[in-house]
């Protein structure tokens, strides 16, 4: 499997289980998903998989998705 498809496998089974958490508010998904995402991004850095460069690079680039997806 190339990474492409790894993503989007692994996309699909985060919205599957994402979906099981429906009698949470999605003000409690975000935080609660916060939490883990910072955690694996911290892991990423700490391991040196990612340099400080990507960090922002990644951080940037989901602020921009989030910022265009709401002027929808």
């Amino acid at each position: 499997m190339n990474e492409t498809g790894a993503v989007e496998e692994c996309v699909e089974e985060i919205d599957d289980f994402v979906a099981t958490l429906e009698r949470y508010p999605p003000e409690v998904l975000a935080i609660a998903l916060r939490a883990h995402l910072a955690g694996l991004l911290r892991v990423l850095r700490e391991r040196g998989d990612w340099s400080d460069s990507q960090m922002n690079d990644f951080l940037n680039d989901l602020s921009s998705e989030v910022l265009e997806s709401a002027g929808e």
